[in-house]
């Protein structure tokens, strides 16, 4: 496996394509295309109608569904449409399917949760482009999708923490974020990843991808107008915690020498979802790296007068580094 493909592993990015031009604008309000609604029709009624507006009006979701989300086979293979209602037909995901249609025929909280997020996205970041979205089911797959024109919801991944099947999958550490008041957040989240990749031209080092990550998250809190502990999903103690010991913290990672590492261990223990990080004991929340470089942006943005478009644009990480003065806290 080369390095390119560990660190995608580490930083948790979702498989995006760049965004190009073609959604709604900031002025304008989400409609969510009901693909999932045309899956479900097809799957629990084998319905010729359904199958064929999948390949005809919803051809680009079918295609990214089948071929690169389920890998199921080509959207051409003569098979395919058996092969389709074959990956769905076990007992547990027909019935996650039947609740997931229950608990959203009516999706316009989160339409207008989105229309609100993206105009907000507009105004501050008017060069990230708004894509059309649109809902799915991906059999517990990915949550969102992207790829062109096109951002995809999977809706049966955000059916609470404590939806009973999730908890035979499921970690609590990973079911928790599974909430459907999340949606907006990891729409954001994608977009901004996919606007703002992280520079392969730089060094793959702890550092830079604490600070490149930090960066996403504490701009894409300010997008949404919420906290960077809400925008982190940590508990209020996870987040006293963190503040408690934050010089503790970041003294670790100086005197152990992970500030530069570049081992795929030591990237994958401060970046990577997990119960919490091993270095700091059970009480320390996961992916305590993105708390760390969202710190130094926060510092980085005291000091200094930026706007988050000037903000997301600046491609040097060290500068962001040193001209945030935090390493001065420790030294």
């Amino acid at each position: 496996m080369d390095l390119s493909r560990l660190i995608s592993i580490v930083i948790l990015s979702l498989s995006l394509c760049a965004c190009s031009s073609g959604g709604k604008s900031g002025g304008g309000g989400v409609d969510i295309i009901r693909y999932d609604k045309t899956q479900y029709e097809y799957i629990e009624f084998n319905s010729f109608d359904a199958n064929q507006r999948m390949k005809s009006d919803y051809y680009p979701m079918t295609k990214l569904l089948v071929e690169d989300i389920l890998e199921i086979g080509s959207i051409t293979d003569d098979d395919i449409q058996v092969k389709f209602r074959e990956y769905y037909s076990d007992s547990l995901l027909l019935q996650l399917i039947d609740d997931v249609e229950a608990k959203f025929d009516d999706v316009s909280d989160i339409e207008r949760q989105l229309t609100k997020a993206f105009a907000s996205l507009h105004r501050q970041l008017p060069g990230v482009p708004i894509p059309k979205v649109y809902s799915q089911l991906s059999a517990l797959n990915e949550s969102i999708i992207m790829a062109d024109t096109l951002l995809g919801i999977s809706l049966d991944k955000y059916m609470g923490a404590d939806y009973p099947l999730y908890k035979s999958f499921y970690y609590f550490y990973q079911r928790r974020s599974m909430e459907p008041d999340r949606i907006d957040n990891d729409c954001i989240v994608s977009l901004m990843r996919s606007a703002y990749p992280f520079d392969r031209g730089q060094s793959i080092n702890l550092c830079n991808l604490m600070i490149h990550y930090g960066r996403l998250a504490y701009v894409s809190a300010k997008v949404l107008d919420i906290t960077l502990r809400e925008q982190l999903d940590f508990t209020e103690d996870e987040w006293q915690w963190c503040e408690q010991h934050e010089k503790e913290i970041f003294r670790y990672v100086l005197e152990h020498g992970h500030l530069y590492s570049t081992n795929f261990m030591v990237l994958r223990k401060y970046l990577r979802p997990s119960p919490y990080v091993p270095y700091f004991g059970k009480h320390s929340p996961s992916c305590l790296g993105i708390w760390i470089g969202a710190r130094i942006i926060e510092s980085y943005v005291s000091g200094n007068d930026v706007s988050l478009n000037d903000l997301m644009n600046i491609t040097n990480y060290k500068h962001l580094l040193i001209n945030s003065h935090y390493l001065n806290l420790f030294v």
